[in-house]
């Protein structure tokens, strides 16, 4: 009896300090977490599943964010080499600060009907330029109308070589704003009636203007454009 007893009295110390073992394991678990000296296994079933969730969101936030599209240019008939050309110039931004300053330059003057090119062409370009969330399509039918002022005879609704079309363009703008820096001078009867300080001073009045043309004129585009052909049975060029 006394053995059983002893046994019995053993086993209910063992049940009861089993919890009090347990406590003091979790008791010590938190406070090692506490000093930083238990480090969390990188395996743990909720750190994938947050992962997860973290992917998901991320998801859901780049599946709401549109892309940012440039506007096209839409083709009229067969002009898709003058549109090469308006899109290579909406990226060259030394040529549409050109553009802006030559407008400026010439005043507060009617300038829809003395620079229509330039004003046309530079809106155009700075639309080009422009970000949104939609497909745009611009249409250039305004600047091929003004050009076609310049160059009556070169087509702009057939295939066209683009290297011609620039030279084209840019002889158009020169004809164009050329015609901002001409000296303002009297009638032939005031010039003739003035006498040669008069004359000398219209000459060197214009000779100012002729440099500041050329200054911004060869800004952008200082070289020669040229263009060769070459007979394939006597290799001879033009």
């Amino acid at each position: 009896m006394l053995g059983q007893s002893n046994g019995n009295q053993a086993s209910y110390l063992m049940y009861w300090a089993l919890p009090s073992t347990v406590l003091a394991g979790l008791v010590g678990a938190v406070l090692a977490l506490k000093d930083g000296k238990f480090a969390i296994p990188a395996t743990l079933p909720w750190s994938y599943s947050f992962r997860t969730d973290t992917t998901t969101n991320n998801n859901n936030n780049n599946s709401l964010e549109k892309p940012l599209l440039v506007p096209g240019l839409q083709n009229l008939e067969n002009n898709c080499f003058l549109n090469v050309v308006l899109q290579a110039l909406a990226s060259c931004f030394c040529f549409q600060s050109f553009l802006h300053r030559v407008i400026s330059e010439c005043g507060t003057r009617d300038l829809d009907e003395s620079m229509p090119l330039a004003l046309s062409l530079a809106s155009l370009l700075q639309e080009l330029g422009s970000v949104c969330e939609e497909k745009v399509t611009l249409s250039p039918r305004k600047v091929m109308l003004t050009m076609a002022h310049y160059i009556p005879n070169f087509n702009l609704t057939n295939q066209q070589d683009a290297a011609e079309a620039f030279l084209h363009l840019l002889c158009s703008l020169r004809e164009e704003i050329g015609g901002c820096y001409a000296p303002k001078m009297s009638s032939l009867a005031d010039i003739f009636a003035s006498n040669n300080r008069i004359l000398t001073r219209i000459h060197r009045d214009w000779q100012s203007e002729h440099e500041r043309w050329h200054q911004l004129y060869l800004g952008p585009f200082d070289g020669i454009l040229s263009s060769s052909l070459t007979c394939q049975s006597c290799s001879s060029q033009v």
